[in-house]
């Protein structure tokens, strides 16, 4: 629980002492304006009622929403944003950037490919993956990745140190395949009735070691964490 101030969307503006000053300055002394403001007690029933988007099954199972709340920046104008739709950002977004800090997976976020990474073995791709992964499927894998889940999310484990392989398998399948600051980026090429591009891409992270790229669409920051870290 926090207590916030209702400045926003349809209350308070953001430049409300600067409209109490100037009628101050306009009134005089004996017309003097109070600079008040009214004030919300903002916690999980708050956010609940008044929040779209919010899904708490990414919420770590040792912590509350009232636990995110009193750590996590949430404002009212997080609740009530009068930002055009194209830079909205609701609950959800606010309380992922929050884990995100709280697990450190920024820093397992990886910027371009590193041209010398850690090496490593397929003996202990096999055991890093056992350790981190709730199941396998060793069928489809190869000795330089594999893919499985965790807590019913998937996961895609590829040695760092052949990458440049794993690209060129992609190529099969993909028009392009590449990585993109924190994303791996996945195009299809389609000539219907006019001709297109379709994309999807995964989130690109580098575990502890440094040994391993780990690629997933997972929400679940406490999940991302546990097989990252």
């Amino acid at each position: 629980m926090k207590t916030v101030e209702k400045t926003g969307y349809n209350t308070f503006p953001d430049n409300w002492d600067k409209i109490i000053e100037l009628t101050n300055t306009v009134g005089g002394e004996y017309d003097h304006v109070t600079n008040s403001r009214e004030l919300a007690i903002i916690d999980a029933d708050y956010v609940r009622d008044h929040s779209s988007g919010l899904d708490e099954s990414i919420i770590p199972d040792d912590m509350t929403l009232d636990d995110i709340i009193k750590g996590a920046p949430i404002t009212y104008l997080t609740l009530f944003d009068p930002a055009p739709i194209g830079s909205y950002r609701n609950i959800q977004d606010v309380i992922v950037d929050y884990l995100y800090v709280y697990f450190d997976l920024k820093s397992h976020q990886i910027e371009k490919i590193d041209k010398n990474p850690a090496a490593s073995s397929e003996d202990e791709m096999k055991k890093f993956a056992d350790s981190r992964l709730d199941e396998v499927v060793w069928d489809y894998a190869t000795e330089y990745a594999c893919a499985g889940k965790y807590k019913g999310e998937d996961f895609e484990i590829i040695r760092y140190d052949m990458v440049q392989t794993w690209l060129d398998k992609q190529s099969e399948y993909y028009d392009e395949c590449g990585f993109t600051g924190p994303h791996c980026q996945y195009q299809t090429d389609y000539q219907w009735e006019l001709a297109g591009h379709a994309y999807t891409q995964k989130d690109v992270f580098v575990d502890g070691s440094g040994k391993y790229l780990i690629l997933t669409n997972c929400r679940k920051p406490a999940a991302i964490a546990f097989v990252v870290k």
